[in-house]
């Protein structure tokens, strides 16, 4: 949305995943991270309208109008503080997220029935920016395991939403007659 002409543009790319910000504060749920993702955004500056071709300030807002059949979604957990190796900074926020029956239909534009997700797989990062050790948890069919370099363990469910959670990974449900949602 251009500030200068009033211009509205739509732009359709296609995605997998979604790159969330996360909240310094105790704790937080995955809907808030992926709404906060979502909001409108002044974009500043040099950005140049190609209706009008003024310099004008716009803003920018994501929506999702086709749901992927994966979906990734990334914790946004490390950020800059300042400038040097110790101004990387990771974020502890214990982010809560479904395990079963995601839904993204706050977000989908024209509101249309989003389709449920199912988490099949979490990457975790313990550590710091500068140096850490990741652990995948994946679900089979017999339940959860984790899998730590050359050792693999069952889990239950509970042990799964952690602060450490870095990457999370959704396959669409299917519907009893074997159609995805």
């Amino acid at each position: 949305y251009c500030s200068m002409c009033k211009q509205q543009k739509d732009r359709v790319d296609p995605f997998v995943f979604l790159s969330v910000p996360v909240p310094n504060k105790t704790s937080s749920s995955l809907k808030e991270c992926v709404v906060s993702m979502m909001a409108k955004t002044l974009i500043e500056g040099e950005w140049k309208c190609s209706n009008c071709s003024n310099l004008a300030t716009a803003q920018r807002q994501v929506s999702v109008s086709k749901f992927p059949t994966i979906l990734i979604v990334h914790l946004k957990r490390f950020y800059m503080e300042g400038t040097g190796i110790k101004s990387r900074m990771k974020l502890d926020t214990l982010i809560d997220f479904e395990i079963d029956n995601l839904d993204l239909s706050v977000v989908s534009k024209p509101p249309i029935l989003a389709p449920k997700y199912s988490l099949f797989a979490v990457i975790n990062h313990y550590g710091t920016p500068s140096g850490g050790h990741y652990v995948a948890y994946c679900k089979r069919e017999n339940g959860w395991y984790s899998f730590d370099d050359s050792t693999v363990s069952s889990i239950t469910e509970t042990e799964i939403v952690t602060p450490v959670a870095y990457v999370l990974f959704y396959e669409k449900k299917q519907s009893k007659d074997g159609v995805m949602y």
